[in-house]
This record gives structure tokens, C-alpha cells and sequence, in this order.
């Protein structure tokens, strides 16, 4: 499955109107050095979930891509929530 898809299925699961996801900027020393285009690509590439019904907030800041960081918090959040089913 592409990521694209990925994505817009965990949105979808949760419904996109329970969710705030936000990018941000990670440390900007990680991008010191990094010639621009690189610097541009890794701009608001971290992700931060909140699922509005049940106040749980997840990130994603592994990756250097945004959609990757967003199917991270995604999964996560929908890992947590199961849990919490049980």
C-alpha cells in the first residue's frame, strides 16, 4: 500500500473531523549544514495528532517526511485507543 493511501485510511478510520494534525518544525540544529533544498524538504516535517474525543495526543518525528511522521502519530493513536477498548 503507498503512503498516500496509508494515510488517508487512518484519517478516514477516525474520522478526519475528530482530528487536529499539525506540523512543526523538529531542532533546527539538525538542519545546520544541510544545503537548501534539503532544508526546505525537512521543514515542518514533524506531526502532531490530536484526536479530539478522547484528548490523546500523539507525534510523529522519526522520519524527515511529513506523510511517514503522520502515519506514525496515526498508528500509534490507533494502537493507544484499541488499547484503551480492552
Amino acid at each position: 500500500m503507498d503512503l498516500e493511501t496509508q494515510y488517508e485510511e487512518l484519517k478516514n478510520y477516525f474520522g478526519e473531523k475528530h482530528l487536529v494534525i499539525e506540523f512543526f518544525n523538529g531542532d533546527e540544529s539538525e538542519m545546520d549544514g544541510l544545503d537548501p533544498m534539503e532544508t526546505i524538504k525537512r521543514m515542518f516535517s514533524k506531526v502532531k495528532v490530536t484526536h479530539q474525543p478522547s484528548g490523546v495526543i500523539k507525534t510523529g518525528t522519526k522520519s524527515n517526511k511529513q506523510i511517514e511522521n503522520a502515519i506514525y502519530a496515526l498508528t500509534d493513536l490507533k494502537a493507544e485507543l484499541l488499547n484503551k477498548e480492552l
